[in-house]
């Protein structure tokens, strides 16, 4: 399970420097979002996923 998430967060590493080059700001924020919603979200209300952490305007511009 260790070496399983240690891969992860590295592929995740990986894409974002790549996206971060290369990609249009949309991508990169779905991406982030998706990420997001993979750790921590939940979905209370059907197949709507809440996000339940909070993130300020200057943590979302530096995604």
């Amino acid at each position: 399970m260790l070496s399983e998430s240690v891969a992860r967060k590295l592929r995740s590493a990986t894409q974002r420097r790549i996206d971060h080059q290369s990609g249009p700001p949309h991508v990169r924020l779905a991406r982030v979002l998706v990420e997001m919603a993979d750790d921590h979200g939940a979905t209370p209300y059907g197949k709507a996923v809440v996000i339940g952490i909070d993130v300020t305007r200057l943590e979302w511009g530096a995604s």
